[in-house]
């Protein structure tokens, strides 16, 4: 019994094995036919793909061979423009060159002409024009100084000037002598006192005593006034000195170099403004 089950059962497992083998042959049957559909696909794609990329080559092949043409083309008219370019600089630069030399030369002499009617100008200015400019600056300088002049002799005789002039030398005396006669050393007090009283002494001893009223002493008078002064230091000799000086001075400005040579002498004028010597 357990033999006959177990050949059984080897029987059913030996067909089963048969069957699955059948269904593994069929899988790869099919696993091979669609291996083979899926190749044939590929390359059927690859085919027009390639047959799509070579169809592209062959247009930009083409297109490339054009653009060389059309450069080829471009080309020869480049060189031929070029040759015309030359021919025409050449006939344009020919008939210029003695058209430029020929300006050339007129405008050097139309420089050197200029030229020489500058020097001539500034000749004629030399000559004739510059005497009359400095003729007519001295004149005017003449005038300007003239009226300072008049105007300044008339202030020196105007009587506000001069007593301002007199007021102020005044006060420069009186300074002047205050100053000398402070600086003049005065001798002690007390050797006065002793000295005074020697005399009174001697005076007494030899004399009868006989009173007397004293004397007044005159005071110290500090006040300087230009009518007791010496003759110099009057106000007209004051302003006959101020008078000079500015005449000096003018006459300086007037002619500068007269104070180093010595040739012209001061002008002096008199009340009418006139030149006296």
């Amino acid at each position: 019994m357990w033999t006959e089950n177990c050949l059984s059962e080897r029987k059913r497992l030996e067909s089963e094995c048969k069957k699955q083998a059948d269904l593994l042959k069929a899988r790869d049957g099919e696993i091979k036919d669609l291996k083979a559909q899926l190749l044939l696909k590929e390359a059927k794609a690859a085919s027009a793909e390639k047959d799509a990329i070579d169809g592209k080559v062959a247009e930009f092949q083409s297109f490339v061979v054009d653009k060389e043409r059309e450069l080829k083309d471009l080309n020869v008219m480049v060189s031929s423009f070029k040759s015309q370019n030359d021919d025409l600089v050449d006939q344009i630069y020919t008939p210029n060159i003695g058209f430029f030399y020929c300006g050339c030369d007129t405008l050097i002499s139309v420089v050197a002409k200029l030229d020489a009617d500058l020097v001539e100008m500034a000749l004629h200015l030399e000559e004739k024009f510059y005497p009359h400019l400095l003729t007519t600056i001295s004149g005017r300088r003449w005038l300007l100084t003239r009226g300072l002049k008049l105007a300044v002799v008339k202030c020196l005789n105007s009587p506000e000037y001069l007593a301002a002039l007199g007021s102020a030398i005044d006060r420069a005396i009186e300074k002047g002598m205050q100053s000398g006669l402070s600086a003049v050393p005065l001798p002690p007090l007390p050797s006065i006192l002793s000295s005074a009283k020697l005399s009174v002494a001697s005076s007494s001893s030899l004399t009868p005593k006989i009173f007397t009223e004293p004397k007044p002493v005159p005071l110290l008078d500090f006040s300087f006034s230009v009518n007791n002064a010496p003759p110099f230091c009057s106000k007209n000799f004051s302003f006959s000195l101020a008078r000079f000086l500015f005449l000096a001075m003018m006459h300086s400005i007037d002619n500068p170099m007269s104070i180093v040579s010595n040739e012209s002498p001061i002008p002096i004028f008199d009340d009418g403004d006139n030149i006296v010597s």
